[in-house]
């Protein structure tokens, strides 16, 4: 999953800083006319990024993730075609749709670890709660990806200045592109999953409540007890309790400060005793 996160998060990174200049050092644009264009590259990616997160939830992450990979593959294809032909307009289109993708295949990336987990958590054997092993594991690799992501960004900006060191153009940069996401398209975390169905959620070995005999007790809005399914005793709140054993009739006001203790307890609602109808 990291080195797919190198392809998707890293190239939106690499692309943000090299964009500007490989635009000035392969079409001779100064600064200001290349930073005219280069400020639409991490627009585009940063804003379509929700909308590769919904097509995951949507399609899977992995089968997003597959075609965003050829996708951005055929988008290098552009831009070495519009290189060759000395083309400013394609070059731009070009590359701004390799930011398209990249946004795109973060939010996809990023769907595919939480799936990958629950698909695992299905199959183990190990007692205890497997949808919250699922979201820890998810959690940290999320993180490790993340942070190993953001190494494409630096090998994005070594490969061109390489490129433009040797060959005096990004070409031979952009081929290495050509060639990782290609590669990139077809590992082991997508052919996986790719194909499964989604997975549905992990029972947990404990007890659910639809298992629970109907004679268990439970406790109801007024602080006792009664047992779901009729049969059974009935613990009463501790107001009705009081009341009955005549305790209102006797000493109103320690009866009014005793369910008021009661409902500071979680016993029954304040309001009851203003409902006169209670009192024998």
């Amino acid at each position: 999953m990291s080195f797919l996160y190198i392809g998707t998060f890293g190239s939106f990174i690499g692309y943000s800083f090299a964009f500007g200049l490989v635009l000035q050092n392969q079409f001779g644009r100064t600064p200001l006319q290349a930073a005219g264009i280069t400020f639409l590259g991490p627009l585009v990616g940063s804003l379509i990024r929700p909308v590769g997160g919904r097509l995951a939830d949507r399609l899977g992450g992995a089968k997003v993730t597959l075609w965003n990979f050829l996708a951005m593959a055929v988008s290098v294809v552009v831009i070495v075609g519009a290189s060759e032909m000395k083309s400013l307009p394609a070059f731009t289109v070009g590359f701004l749709a390799l930011f398209f993708f990249s946004g795109l295949g973060n939010g996809s990336t990023y769907k595919m670890i939480p799936a990958i987990f629950r698909a695992k958590a299905l199959t183990r054997e190990e007692s205890g709660d497997q949808l919250l092993w699922a979201r820890r594991m998810s959690g940290a690799v999320i993180g490790i990806a993340g942070a190993v992501g953001a190494l494409g960004g630096l090998f994005i900006n070594l490969a061109f200045r390489q490129s433009f060191l040797t060959a005096k153009s990004g070409m031979p940069a952009f081929v290495a592109f050509l060639a990782f996401y290609l590669i990139s398209a077809s590992p082991s975390p997508i052919s996986r999953t790719s194909g499964s169905p989604r997975p549905q959620r992990p029972r947990s070995h404990s007890s659910p409540k639809s298992d629970q005999t109907e004679s268990s007790p439970r406790s109801n809005c007024y602080g006792g007890s009664s047992v779901r399914g009729g049969g059974g005793k009935i613990t009463p709140p501790p107001f009705l309790t009081y009341i009955a054993r005549g305790g209102l009739r006797q000493d109103p006001g320690r009866a009014a400060e005793s369910s008021i203790e009661a409902t500071a307890s979680g016993g029954f609602s304040r309001n009851a005793l203003s409902d006169r109808s209670v009192v024998p």
